[in-house]
């Protein structure tokens, strides 16, 4: 999300800025605090996911050790992730939920957890630690570009002690303003058609990762 001032680092900072009408009309891809204030919402189509992500190089530079490395639920896999040297990165602490999911994940399987400053720390050190094949795991979401460039594997989690999950799917929604009523935008946004099933969504995602290098 862009504004002449900066950057939003959260999906309800966003939605804040629409209904105080700070340098944003819409939020296309809306993942908490959507619905409320002066905007409009309409359901993507798409379930978004967060999770922890473990590199195919990682996976294969242990093959003993691979069904532990990508299924955290299983026997052995707390020996296993410590075995091979893995960190967790979590996401920045603005993300406030996500961050203490994923520091409780880190202390529940004894690992050391890492917090990145931003948004743009957390994709670098992901992209560093894919180039220079460090042994690592980090939180990420789908859907998303960078996982259509990368070959990386979502990690089967363990349940939390209470029996709950640490990242639950979300039904994400486009949002905008009700400012923009009738203008051109706002007819637009009402008669265009956003549903899209997951399949389509991801393929329209990988279309455009094709197009866009991402290495470093």
């Amino acid at each position: 999300w862009g504004q002449s001032a900066g950057r939003f680092s959260t999906s309800s900072e966003a939605v804040a800025a629409i209904r105080a009408g700070r340098g944003a009309d819409a939020v296309a891809e809306c993942w908490s605090g959507c619905e409320w204030g002066d905007v409009v919402t309409r359901p993507l189509g798409v379930r978004g996911q967060s999770g922890v992500y473990v590199p195919e190089q990682l996976l294969l530079s242990y093959p003993e050790l691979r069904p532990a490395l990508q299924h955290w639920n299983s026997s052995g896999a707390k020996e296993a992730l410590q075995g091979a040297g893995v960190r967790l990165l979590g996401p920045p602490r603005v993300w406030e939920a996500d961050w203490n999911a994923s520091r409780d994940l880190a202390a529940a399987m004894n690992l050391a957890f890492e917090t990145p400053e931003d948004d743009s720390d957390h994709l670098s050190r992901i992209l560093l630690g894919l180039r220079t094949e460090r042994p690592f795991a980090f939180y990420f979401w789908e859907p998303h570009a960078c996982l259509a460039n990368y070959p990386v594997r979502r990690a089967t989690l363990p349940l939390r002690a209470n029996g709950g999950e640490y990242f639950l799917p979300v039904d994400l929604v486009s949002v905008w303003s009700t400012r923009l009523g009738n203008t051109t935008a706002g007819a637009v946004l009402r008669v265009q058609s956003w549903t899209f099933t997951d399949d389509r969504f991801n393929a329209l995602i990988a279309g455009v990762a094709s197009q866009v290098s991402l290495r470093v």
